[in-house]
């Protein structure tokens, strides 16, 4: 047998391990395992909790179906990607799912998380600690006596990330709080897109920094957005667009020691029953091609504000500090017409 045969042969073999080999590592990592696959009975009534965790524990493909019941948080996985085909998570558990520093995760498909009723509390529905490129889609928490979506800063993550996150078509209802940022660097730069938070105690609780919000709905909460954070945290210099804001019992929007601004565009603030904008501590908010109603109210001299091209609602009253600055730039106001450059509304 010659030397060059040898070779021939034992590449060969080479190419056949290698071939063999990958296929089976392409069936174990690509096939999607469910928790029923570990015991997991799925009528939301059995505990589901350890069968749960060890599916998330080994698998990077998971696929929900049924009502899981559990009594402990669940954590995700750096690279894990997470199917729901209208599964519900149900029973007792703070946070119910943790992505604790974990990156590139994807949970996709309508996902329930369901507390056991808003009774003022501090647990929490999905907490993000960290992370970076996650996206989450389809997801409805509710019922949480604390925070259903609950993002703060992570340890190996203590400064801005350009893509953090982006949440889509999600819903937070009857929580106390619907959504929170804390004004940390780390929880910079998340997209917000098309996300309903209603019948909140607070629907969004925005404290962090390049917060960017595109379409929804925040309405029929106790209050809509409490905007701000410590002062010198890096908080807000976000934005809101094509929100509707509107229908919060006590306040659309407040916004407290925001002190690095924030730009509203083509938002409604609608249908308050107290007042509408409440602004304290704060400088430099921009609203542009808003529509306001109700009390625009300012309570202290801290910094300058704008308000340009909105429409004003015949209910709209402009309340400000003897030396507080407010700009108003062709306003349409329905009770008073046309207003220039810093002109004063009655």
């Amino acid at each position: 047998m010659s030397a060059m045969y040898r070779l021939i042969r034992f590449s060969c073999l080479i190419l056949t391990f290698a071939f063999t080999t990958h296929l089976t590592l392409a069936s174990n990592v690509g096939a999607p395992k469910s928790p029923q696959q570990y015991g997991a009975k799925g009528d939301g009534i059995a505990d589901d909790t350890a069968a749960f965790r060890k599916c998330l524990a080994e698998n990077d493909n998971v696929l929900l179906y049924g009502t899981y019941k559990v009594s402990a948080t669940q954590p995700i996985r750096s690279g894990q990607n997470i199917e729901s085909q209208s599964a519900r998570i149900v029973g007792k558990a703070s946070p119910f799912l943790l992505a604790d520093q974990v990156d590139d995760w994807v949970i996709q498909g309508k996902l329930s998380i369901v507390g056991e009723g808003n009774k003022g509390g501090n647990d929490i529905g999905l907490h993000v600690i960290g992370g970076k490129r996650y996206r989450v889609t389809g997801m409805v928490i509710s019922g949480i006596s604390g925070f259903g979506l609950k993002i703060t800063e992570g340890t190996h993550l203590p400064y801005a990330c350009s893509d953090a996150g982006t949440f889509t078509d999600c819903a937070f209802l009857s929580n106390q709080c619907g959504v929170e940022t804390t004004p940390l660097r780390g929880t910079e730069y998340i997209n917000f897109n098309n996300i309903t938070c209603g019948s909140n105690n607070v629907g969004a609780a925005i404290g962090s920094g390049n917060i960017n919000w595109v379409g929804g709905n925040i309405t029929n909460n106790q209050v809509g957005i409490i905007l701000g954070g410590t002062l010198a945290q890096n908080n807000s210099h976000g934005m809101f667009t094509s929100v509707n804001i509107n229908h919060n019992v006590d306040y659309n929007l407040i916004s407290i020691n925001a002190d690095y601004g924030h730009s509203f565009t083509a938002c409604h603030f609608y249908g308050e029953k107290r007042g509408s904008i409440k602004i304290e501590k704060s400088k430099g908010l921009s609203f542009a091609n808003c529509i306001i109603d109700g009390e625009f109210r300012v309570v202290d001299d801290f910094g300058f504000h704008l308000l340009q091209g909105c429409q004003l609602e015949k209910s709209f009253m402009l309340t400000v500090s003897n030396r507080n600055r407010v700009g108003i730039v062709q306003c349409f106001d329905k009770t008073t017409g046309w207003h220039a450059e810093n002109d004063k509304l009655p």
